[in-house]
């Protein structure tokens, strides 16, 4: 449990998305399952770390063939792998979130301690034609340093300011 939340954390503060196209870990060896999964995958392999990861992967792998030869889906979401911390469950989420205000609780600290900051809102239509808003703060540290840090990714209904302004 605590690598995957290390996992997490890791990907939060690098601001990288967790979630891939395909995420079912008995799928093509050679796809990319996304950032968490493939973090995971890694951690895996490394000799400090091997047992307890590795063995927590077959695991989640077992299940979803248990679940595929039962009926579910290739690839669909989260069969096969509930309870594993591997899947995009509730649950997951929830612990996503608190890590989420955890980091932007450091960021707020930051925010108090700097020299300079700009919130930076942005809006840009996604592949399916769906505007999305992305809401970041760019810092200036006291050493002059910048740094900007992603805040919020919505669906937005438009990109005019009345329709921005109710998100």
């Amino acid at each position: 449990m605590k690598r995957v939340i290390d996992t997490v954390v890791h990907l939060g503060k690098q601001g990288l998305a967790s979630r891939g196209h395909r995420e079912s870990l008995i799928d093509d060896p050679e796809a990319n399952k996304g950032n968490f999964l493939e973090s995971l995958n890694y951690l895996s392999t490394l000799r400090y770390n091997k047992l307890t990861t590795a063995n927590h992967l077959e695991k989640v792998r077992n299940q979803q063939a248990i679940s595929r030869r039962k009926g579910g889906e290739k690839g669909a979401k989260g069969r096969g792998s509930k309870l594993t911390f591997l899947s995009n469950d509730t649950r997951e989420n929830n612990v996503i979130k608190i890590i989420g205000r955890e980091i932007a609780s450091q960021i707020v600290k930051e925010i108090g301690n700097c020299r300079a900051w700009a919130l930076i809102a942005d809006t840009i239509p996604d592949v399916s034609h769906h505007e999305q808003l992305s809401i970041c703060a760019r810092i200036v540290n006291r050493n002059g340093k910048c740094s900007e840090h992603l805040l919020s990714c919505k669906r937005a209904s438009g990109t005019r300011a009345m329709e921005l302004y109710t998100i």
